[in-house]
């Protein structure tokens, strides 16, 4: 059983079993549903039934270890699938800023995200990706720091480029375009 799996779970195989399968069911209009009770009743046995038939199984009804196995793959698949994506992190030393002349690969993440922002907010002036923190990049960064209430600086510590991650994930939302 995965370690993610709820910890009421622990040493309740039926429930944790009904738990994956009423999940992969929400997915799966040809898997059916059933409430995690731990009761191994008719209705589970359906559910186990319809899993082993499109999962290509022989349906017996039993949640045998083949089956078992493949229904923890599948629903480990489904769960890695609806995690949110891993945070972008910016790894500044303490007191490490990007000022105004360098160059490096985050230059191009915060212009980046600063276009981004240009398109979904208005006041924030859209920047060229250049991986170069040129002047328009610095005023840009400049006046969205004295729009989130920040020093204004120009330059980008860890507490501006957590202001940055922040409005970037509301302004992108699930990255599809808005009409």
């Amino acid at each position: 059983m995965s370690s993610r799996m709820p910890g009421y779970y622990v040493e309740r195989p039926v429930e944790s079993m009904q738990h994956m399968l009423r999940t992969l069911a929400q997915l799966d209009r040809r898997l059916q549903p059933v409430i995690a009770d731990g009761v191994f009743g008719n209705n589970t046995v359906a559910a186990v039934m319809a899993f082993q038939r499109v999962y290509g199984l022989p349906i017996t009804g039993q949640m045998d270890r083949k089956s078992w196995e493949r229904m923890v793959l599948v629903y480990e698949k489904v769960r890695a699938d609806q995690r949110p994506a891993e945070p972008l992190i910016l790894y500044l030393n303490p007191g490490q800023e990007i000022v105004a002349g360098e160059t490096n690969q985050y230059v191009s993440l915060i212009q980046v995200v600063l276009r981004t922002l240009s398109w979904a907010y208005g006041g924030v002036n859209p920047v060229g990706v250049t991986g170069v923190m040129d002047g328009p990049t610095v005023a840009a960064v400049r006046n969205f720091q004295r729009s989130s209430g920040l020093r204004d600086t120009g330059n980008v510590d860890k507490e501006t480029w957590r202001y940055l991650a922040r409005h970037y994930t509301m302004a992108a939302g699930n990255g599809k375009n808005r009409s």
